[in-house]
């Protein structure tokens, strides 16, 4: 398992407002299949629940196309990090929105990111908005990573060592057999 995102915990804290959803952008490593995305936030009240959403990325930076979204979590009051399950293949050096989609109030740690790095839209919870249409935007890298598997493409390397190490065994020199020097039979009479 890898993981690309910010996987630290920033210093401060965005007011996500109330149900909605919010993404932030980062671009994918390599080529494989996320299993899960995983935020720092905290709740005003427990019980609310949290879903992950994956969205591509527009012309303008901002998140577009809905391409995944998750199962619900429960979640609670608490200061920590929340794994919100999902399925997605990614491409590698892909931009992509990670992001999720609340019930109710919710507060995420950040850090300054990149311009329009972070977005929000309001949302009814019934499902995550397709396209996404940003209606907030901020220079902020929220505490948010993926966590997935590498595509077979992974083991490439692996294959060409394979690879090489057959390739030297069949043209390797092999030691040539000296047989004793004939010599021919005669007859006697």
């Amino acid at each position: 398992m890898a993981t690309f995102g910010k996987t630290d915990i920033g210093g401060s804290w965005r007011d996500c407002g109330w149900t909605g959803c919010k993404a932030c952008r980062f671009t994918t490593p390599e080529a494989g299949t996320i299993t899960k995305l995983t935020v720092h936030s905290k709740l005003g009240t427990d019980g609310h629940e949290l879903r992950g959403v994956i969205c591509a990325n527009g012309g303008d930076n901002k998140p577009a196309a809905l391409l995944a979204s998750g199962s619900n979590i429960t979640d609670d009051a608490t200061e920590s990090w929340k794994d919100l399950p999902i399925s997605y293949v990614m491409s590698s050096g892909v931009v992509l929105h990670l992001g999720w989609q609340t019930e109710g109030g919710q507060w995420a740690a950040y850090a300054a990111g990149a311009s329009d790095q972070f977005n929000g839209v309001g949302a009814a919870w019934n499902g995550a908005p397709n396209p996404f249409s940003s209606s907030l935007s901020a220079d902020e890298e929220i505490s948010i990573y993926a966590t997935y598997t590498p595509s077979d493409g992974a083991n490439i390397p692996a294959i060409m060592r394979h690879y090489r190490n057959l390739r030297t065994a069949i043209t390797k020199p092999r030691p040539t057999l000296t047989l004793p020097k004939f010599t021919p039979l005669t007859a006697r009479v």
